[in-house]
């Protein structure tokens, strides 16, 4: 059973760790170093390469970087 008394500090610990895994994207200093948003939006290029072969030809037919909606799903998943 999940307590009520602790979700506030139970939320705020899973966000702080899930920042800190994440911060390097954030970092101006590293965005074209493979912990950067550089490499992490190569990587979901990548991936949907892979599973979703259609999908990505799509998009490269359509010249569409992945950064425009790479960075939207990462929000939306924040969200």
């Amino acid at each position: 059973m999940i307590s009520a008394q602790y979700l506030e500090s139970d939320l705020f610990f899973c966000f702080s760790n899930l920042m800190a895994e994440l911060k390097d994207g954030f970092l101006r200093d590293l965005d074209n170093e493979e912990s950067g948003i550089q490499g992490k939006c190569k990587a979901i290029e990548q991936i949907i390469r892979v599973v979703e072969p259609e999908i990505y030809a799509r998009l490269m037919s359509e010249k569409i970087e992945t950064q425009y909606y790479a960075l939207r799903w990462v929000m939306l998943l924040l969200c």
